[in-house]
Parts: structure tokens; C-alpha cells; sequence
């Protein structure tokens, strides 16, 4: 009896027992895997401090290795000018010279063509007025921003009247108010003053230029072709003029071109009443042809 209460006093021990180590085991492998975490997360935040530093290390480093790189290029450059040649300076010279001349050639082409006063000196340097610079500068303003100007203009009866025009580009409109009219200008090569175009402007014309004077809002009319669509309408020529301009030869050449088309008219004539050829007479030579032939194969 004893025995047998001593088994069982054993195997209830065993039993508690066993139950208890795999509680425990557990508990510790889920502390060991939070402390495991909490490890990386702290090394991962220090990774990430530290690398963070380390760039912004580097980039001073890149930027301090930049700088000496221009450095070293300067000095380089001045190295390379200390060791050129004689000949390569005074080609250097040269083109220097021959950018100045062309700037200043420019310049003075400039100068001429907008009737402009200037001076030479012995170092052929272009001398200009400076109130010639601001006197550009304000047509440049007023060519960005155009207004009416008061300007001499040969109106189309020919008489010499104050217009006031407005320059947008190369298009050039005036308008009086006392005469009513307006439109287009132009600028003859060998005429000092513009003149209105003729046959272009009408009465709604001159009414919109007046609007457009007045309130600065108006519908206007221009030649896209800017004036060459009237010259070519100018030079058109006749036959007539033509001949003229050809001179003495033009005659004989005429007098000969007109003998040829002669000519040529009585031949046409003379083959028109030539007799036409019969289906019959067409017949006999095809028949004598034949015969011909089987003549000569006998």
C-alpha cells in the first residue's frame, strides 16, 4: 500500500513538473526575441545617424575637391599662358585686332545707313555723340512701345501737310483730323519726306485710323507684302513696251517671225487642198503588192 502511494506521489511530481519547463521556455525565448528587437532598432538608428554624417562629410569633401579642381585649372591656364610661344601670343593679338575692326566696321556701316554724324580718329576708332546713344535709345523705346508723332507728310493731291504717324515695325499709318484722311505711307528712295499711298485708303479707313488716334483701339488695313505687291503692279509691262525696250533688232526680228507665221499659213493652206487618196485606189496598190510577192515566191 505504501508502495503503491509512493508511485503515485512520484508520478504526480513528473507530471507538474513537466507541465511547468515548457511555460517557462517559452516565456524566455519571447523575452530573448523583444530584447533581439529592441538591439536591431537601436543599431539600425545608429546606422542611420551615422550615415547621415557620413554624407554630409562627404559632400564637403566633393565641394572642397571641386574648388581645388578650378584651382588647379586656373593655375594651369596660367601656367599654359607663362609658356606660350611668341608666335602664339602675337596670333592671339592678331585676332583680337581683326574682332575689334570687324566690331567697329559694324558700327560705322550702322552709323551711315541711319544718317548718323561720327568721327574717325588716327586709331581708326569710331567716335559717336553721346546724345546720338540716347537719341537711339529713345527710338528704341518708342519702337517697343509706339506712339503718334506729329511728322511732314506729301498727302495725294501732292501738297505738303502735318500728319500724325504711328510707326508699328515697318508699317508706318498717318491720319489728319482737319482733312479727313489717311492710310498708308511709304518712302521713296529719292524722297526725303513719305507720302500717303494712293488708291489704297477709303473713308472707313480714315474713320478707324481716327478711332485708333483717339481711343487707341481701331481696326486698320495694311499690305502684308509691304509695298511690293504695288511695285510689281508698276512694272508690269505690254507688248508695246516690250518692243521698245528691244531697240532697232526688235524689227527685224518681227519683220522675220512675221514672214515665218506667213508662211507657214499658205503651206497649211496648200496641204488642206491637196486631193485626199481613195479607199479604192488603196486597194489596187495592196492588190499589186500581192501579186508582186507570190511573183517572186513562184
Amino acid at each position: 500500500m505504501i508502495t503503491r502511494l509512493t508511485i503515485l506521489l512520484l508520478l504526480l511530481i513528473t507530471g507538474f513538473s513537466s507541465t511547468a519547463a515548457p511555460i517557462s521556455v517559452s516565456q524566455e525565448l519571447v523575452n530573448r526575441i523583444t530584447e533581439s528587437q529592441k538591439s536591431l532598432q537601436a543599431l539600425e538608428s545608429k546606422i542611420n545617424e551615422e550615415t547621415l554624417k557620413y554624407q554630409v562629410q562627404l559632400n564637403k569633401e566633393l565641394a572642397a575637391v571641386k574648388a581645388l579642381r578650378e584651382q588647379a585649372t586656373t593655375i594651369q591656364r596660367t601656367a599654359d599662358e607663362q609658356l606660350m610661344s611668341i608666335e602664339q601670343l602675337s596670333d592671339r593679338i592678331n585676332k583680337w585686332r581683326e574682332q575689334d575692326n570687324y566690331q567697329k566696321l559694324l558700327l560705322q556701316t550702322y552709323l551711315e545707313q541711319q544718317n548718323i554724324a561720327f568721327e574717325h580718329t588716327g586709331t581708326s576708332d569710331v567716335t559717336v555723340n553721346p546724345e546720338i546713344f540716347r537719341r537711339l535709345r529713345n527710338e528704341l523705346i518708342d519702337d517697343l512701345a509706339p506712339s503718334w508723332q506729329q511728322t511732314d507728310v506729301i498727302s495725294t493731291n501732292g501738297e505738303i501737310k502735318p500728319f500724325n504717324v504711328l510707326n508699328i515695325g515697318p508699317i508706318q499709318l498717318a491720319y489728319n483730323s482737319q482733312l479727313q484722311s489717311g492710310g498708308l505711307l511709304e518712302n521713296p528712295v529719292n524722297q526725303t519726306l513719305p507720302n500717303l499711298v494712293k488708291g489704297v485708303s477709303q473713308n472707313a479707313q480714315a474713320v478707324q485710323l481716327l478711332q485708333l488716334n483717339q481711343t487707341g483701339i481701331g481696326s486698320v488695313t495694311f499690305d502684308p507684302t509691304l509695298g511690293n505687291a504695288t511695285k510689281l503692279q508698276n512694272n508690269q509691262q505690254g507688248i508695246v513696251s516690250h518692243i521698245k525696250k528691244g531697240g532697232v533688232w526688235a524689227l527685224p526680228i518681227l519683220f522675220f517671225g512675221l514672214l515665218a507665221f506667213i508662211a507657214a499659213l499658205l503651206k497649211s493652206i496648200q496641204l488642206m487642198r491637196l486631193p485626199r487618196i481613195s479607199k479604192d485606189f488603196i486597194e489596187q496598190l495592196n492588190a499589186k503588192k500581192n501579186f508582186i510577192w507570190s511573183a517572186n515566191s513562184i
